[in-house]
């Protein structure tokens, strides 16, 4: 039989009502509850938003990015959920619908090129990179790798000079790499031949990968050299255009 019990919360100090349920449960009584349901509710809210946030630092999405990925979706979530990409335009549009692709190819095992590989590109400030940290979240740090391509370059570096991470090495065995903003700085021929390695390995390996850069392909070419691209060209056989005003800038100047 159970018995409405009268405690206080230790965490807020106010009284709270509980149903004691095990009092003649075999002579044996449970201790009572020490905090109130809300603060209870309180501590699953943090708890759950650390677990995301492990699971962003585990796929490496930068932080500037969490804020707009909705805390309420939870730490796995469908691309298309617009609380985290909320196209304003036909192109952004048809970029999240082949990123939702992409989820659900991924999650079903199906991570070779011709099912999985995509490439973004276009003017700065459209949602690519929005967009990428939404795809490398849906997916969880099993299977995505998000890196930004300057600090790609910059471990390829490092390992020039004796003094390697090991981002590199995930990069290159990933089952789904996440590389935003491909071309944004010229590169020296070892980062060069480093770059082409990677991109091999992951051909020969068939596993996609998600880029974005704001070149075109030609472009691309002519900075990381026309054998990379062709590589790349064929980890991203589909490759979609992304139009818009800078949404940076007008956010900007939104808030002068």
């Amino acid at each position: 039989m159970s018995e409405t019990a009268v405690s206080r919360c230790s965490r807020c100090g106010q009284e709270f009502e509980w149903q004691d349920e095990s009092a003649d449960l075999y002579g044996f009584k449970v201790p009572p509850p020490t905090i109130c349901g809300g603060c209870a509710a309180d501590d699953a809210e943090r708890e759950a938003r650390q677990k995301r946030e492990d699971a962003l630092v585990a796929i490496g999405v930068p932080k500037a990015y969490w804020h707009k990925l909705a805390a309420s979706c939870g730490p796995v979530c469908a691309v298309g959920c617009t609380r985290h990409f909320n196209p304003a335009n036909a192109s952004q549009a048809k970029a999240r619908g082949e990123a939702a692709k992409v989820v659900s190819m991924v999650k079903a095992g199906r991570t070779a090129p011709g099912d999985c590989g995509l490439l973004l590109w276009g003017a700065p400030g459209t949602g690519k990179t929005h967009l990428s940290c939404t795809v490398a979240m849906a997916l969880g740090s099993e299977l995505a790798l998000w890196v930004n391509a300057s600090e790609l370059w910059e471990s390829i570096r490092r390992g020039f000079q004796g003094d390697a991470d090991d981002l590199y090495e995930r990069a290159m065995v990933a089952p789904y790499l996440v590389l935003d903003d491909l071309g944004t700085e010229r590169v020296n021929e070892w980062v060069r031949e480093r770059f082409y390695l990677l991109l091999n390995s992951r051909t020969n390996s068939d596993l996609g990968m998600f880029t974005t850069s704001n070149l075109t392909m030609g472009d691309l070419s002519e900075r990381l050299g026309d054998n990379a691209i062709s590589r790349l060209g064929g980890l991203c056989p589909v490759q979609v255009r992304v139009e818009g005003p800078d949404g940076r800038r007008m956010r900007r100047v939104q808030r002068g």
